[in-house]
């Protein structure tokens, strides 16, 4: 005689919250979300500390060969990544209104 055998999950025991752990934010781990993003997006970025300040430098080369160059400073490397990421996308936002949309 054949039996039907249910499997079922055993129930979770315990407190139903999740546990808060740390999280830890960009810059205490030493790296800009912003930063990492212009490298996701094909930017090349180089960050030089002079003193106090931190001067940095994104470039990126188009599919059709041009090629763009940003700068900033900042006094943190939030900062520079900030005033990095609004130049390089105010480049790209530029860019793209004086060149013609393809017709597919």
């Amino acid at each position: 005689m054949l039996r039907l055998v249910i499997e079922r999950t055993p129930l979770r025991r315990g407190p139903l919250t999740p546990t808060r752990e740390r999280q830890v934010s960009g810059s205490e781990n030493g790296k800009s979300i912003l930063l990492l993003w212009l490298n996701v997006l094909g930017w090349q970025v180089d960050v030089k500390e002079k003193g106090d300040e931190l001067f940095g430098v994104a470039r990126h080369i188009a599919a059709d060969g041009s090629s763009f160059r940003v700068s900033g400073r900042g006094a943190t490397r939030d900062d520079l990544a900030f005033q990095l990421f609004e130049a390089a996308m105010r480049v790209v936002d530029g860019s793209a209104r004086r060149r013609p949309l393809l017709a597919a």
